[in-house]
């Protein structure tokens, strides 16, 4: 289950695999803090104050920590980071070029 928030403030407890469609909302219901709109299988539409991509990360059950380390790691390669870092960040070995 994934929890969203509906655009009165309510916690909306939904199964991923429920989720039809997620669109982002118009202009002018963001104006009201109405972010998303989710459709579900049986019909269901709940205006969300998450956003699309939000709650399409949720439902394809990306969890906090592979968001993070994804973040990371695009980091590293936009400063020009060592493969080491990158590595250590993917939890793989790294290759040591000292050992050849």
């Amino acid at each position: 289950m994934i929890k969203l928030t509906d655009s009165s403030g309510h916690d909306v407890y939904l199964a991923p695999q429920n989720i039809s469609r997620i669109n982002e909302a118009a202009m002018a219901s963001q104006w009201h803090g109405v972010r998303s709109i989710v459709r579900t299988f049986d019909g269901a539409v709940i205006e969300c104050q998450q956003d699309a991509i939000k709650i399409a990360q949720l439902a394809s059950g990306k969890d906090a920590i592979e968001q993070f380390r994804e973040r990371c790691i695009d980091i590293v390669a936009r400063h020009g980071g060592s493969v080491e870092i990158e590595a250590a960040i993917r939890d793989e070995p790294a290759f040591d070029k000292s050992r050849v």
